[in-house]
């Protein structure tokens, strides 16, 4: 029974890893994908093509888009990320 309960701990403790694992690797895609948003946004500003009212407003979505980015990935890299996604679960799974 001892042997049971320990190979059960340490599955439970595996897939804990894993999905922390995950869920890292998705937070740390979303900073990545934000950065290169901001890198883009930073050299177009800086040449004539930023003067075309069209591409004007999409660099602003994109930098709206960076910094939304940028802001969730520090919400649930922080202390409260837990509770964001055990709120998330429970409403999917209701």
């Amino acid at each position: 029974m001892d042997k049971e309960t320990k190979e059960t701990v340490l599955q439970a403790v595996d897939y804990t890893n894993t999905e922390a694992q995950r869920y890292h690797k998705r937070v740390r895609l979303c900073n990545g994908i934000a950065l290169l948003l901001v890198l883009i946004y930073s050299l177009v500003k800086d040449t004539d093509l930023y003067n075309n009212p069209t591409v004007m407003i999409g660099m602003d979505i994109l930098q709206g888009i960076a910094v939304g980015m940028l802001l969730i990935g520090l919400l649930f890299s922080s202390r409260y990320g837990a509770k964001v996604r055990a709120f998330k679960h429970r409403l999917i799974s209701e």
